[in-house]
């Protein structure tokens, strides 16, 4: 099939995983998802839709949606085939599930950035709008991360 010359993707927002373990007010889990919304990205069509898009000029991919991507235990799998493509690889996540396993794993496929999405600036503006009050181990599993960035001689970037 030929290339459409007025055709640019430079950038893919893809969800791995359409269930989430929060219920934040301002996100439309809150008021939970159609059981289709629910189900993991798979894997081949996840590849299929990447390597579709590389005639087109895609040079990032995301990994987020309403659902945490840190539930669908092959993102590293993910990621490791977005990198594989020469491609930027980020993506979001609530940080509740990011263990140190997940981390160094993340690390070692070479995420280029993980956003931590998290309101509150303290426990209980945390536990308001984040749904749960997971406020120290979500803290304590960004410092894991970042300290295994570092000790790893990763080149991740985090943000909060």
């Amino acid at each position: 099939m030929p290339v459409a010359e007025n055709i640019l993707i430079k950038q893919l927002d893809l969800e791995l995983n359409g269930g989430c373990n929060h219920k934040c007010p301002m996100c439309p889990q809150a008021d939970g998802r159609e059981k289709d919304f629910l189900k993991k990205l798979p894997f081949d069509v996840f590849t299929k839709i990447i390597d579709d898009a590389l005639q087109y000029g895609l040079d990032t991919v995301s990994l987020h949606g309403s659902g945490e991507p840190t539930l669908n235990r092959d993102m590293p799998k993910f990621v490791q085939y977005v990198k594989s493509k020469d491609i930027k690889c980020i993506s979001f996540t609530n940080g509740s599930k990011l263990t140190a396993d997940i981390s160094r794993e993340l690390i070692e496929t070479g995420i280029d950035v993980l956003r931590i999405s998290s309101i509150g600036y303290d426990r209980s503006s945390y536990a308001h709008w984040m749904s749960m009050d997971v406020f120290d181990e979500v803290r304590a599993n960004v410092k894991t991360f970042v300290k295994l960035n570092e000790e790893m001689g990763g080149q991740s970037d985090i943000h909060l």
